[in-house]
């Protein structure tokens, strides 16, 4: 969840709230190796992506990149590196070359996305100001797609942008790839890089259509349940960061099929199932922002996983 442009909705609704959809959610992990965090030892876990190559990048809401690498114990992993960017850094994408890009923010309401090396040791900015930058999904031919939004609660005006990496020319101003009409918040790609999903803050999933740019609604909760960041796994999956409800929920086919609360995990903000090598593909990483949902403390202790291959069986 982006902070700073989370904030003025949050304060605004935060007195406003007097009842909410509830939520039948199941708690696992307790006793379990998995109860406690993967790794911790960070402020405010935002967003995590892999290279494929044994290494998760973990990004955090007081402006750092996290390199973690995996350990003998599958529930636990080690921090190997870390480097601050800027205020806050957002979501991250690892490139097929091996480019980390990162939505780092760079005042209030807008950042830019740079660009390092694994290893931390050069780094450069590739963007323009992007207003209310937050999520981002890269896919196989290079097209990242980024999220962008206004404050505005009355009449939100967010959109998705599509910059091309081999093409300089868009990324100084990324072009409007489509506009949402909403905070836009969490993007991931399907298997097949055929459709888009995106989160709005104010409760909604939606699907687009690459080809036509068709959008349609494939989950709707009604107002103040924040969601945020979603994964895309098995054809017709979804599954997203309940913020509100410290819940992972998992959506197929546009109906909620599981909702789970995770050993001690809080407010989650992002995950992704992992990539091998080091990295279970049939366990769920997952950013913890802070330790209350709806709250602009930036307080979550790092990343936990949820073994979904155990729950299944």
């Amino acid at each position: 969840m982006n902070k700073p442009l989370t904030a003025l909705i949050i304060i605004i609704l935060a007195g406003m709230i007097t009842s909410c959809s509830t939520l039948r959610t199941v708690q696992v992990g307790q006793g379990q190796p998995w109860e406690k965090p993967y790794v911790e030892g960070m402020t405010g876990a935002e967003n995590l992506s892999f290279d494929g190559k044994g290494n998760m990048f973990v990004t955090t809401l007081d402006g750092y990149v996290y390199r973690v690498e995996p350990t003998d114990d599958p529930f636990r992993g080690r921090i190997a590196d870390m480097i601050k960017l800027g205020d806050s850094c957002l979501d991250i994408e690892v490139t097929p070359e091996d480019y980390l890009l990162v939505a780092v923010l760079t005042n209030k309401n807008a950042g830019r996305i740079a660009r390092l090396t694994r290893d931390f040791t050069a780094i450069e900015f590739m963007t323009g100001e992007i207003p209310g930058i937050n999520g981002m999904a890269l896919d196989m031919k290079g097209s990242l797609f980024i999220a962008s939004s206004d404050v505005s609660i009355i009449n939100p005006r967010g959109c998705i942008l599509k910059m091309d990496l081999d093409d300089d020319s868009t990324w100084m101003s990324p072009p409007v790839f489509i506009e949402t009409s909403c905070i836009t918040n969490g993007l991931s790609l399907n298997q097949d890089e055929t459709k888009l999903y995106y989160t709005c803050l104010n409760s909604s999933v939606v699907e687009v259509d690459l080809k036509t740019k068709e959008r349609v609604s494939i989950l709707s909760q009604g107002m103040f349940q924040f969601f945020d960041d979603l994964d895309a796994s098995s054809p017709g999956v979804i599954w997203f960061c309940h913020n509100s409800q410290y819940a992972l929920i998992e959506v197929k086919d546009g109906l909620i099929i599981n909702a789970y609360r995770v050993g001690d995990l809080k407010a989650p903000s992002s995950c992704k199932f992992g990539k091998r090598p080091g990295f279970n593909s049939a366990f769920l990483y997952i950013t913890e922002f802070g330790m209350k949902g709806r709250s602009l403390k930036a307080d979550g202790r790092g990343v936990f996983v949820l073994p979904v291959n155990e729950l299944k069986k």
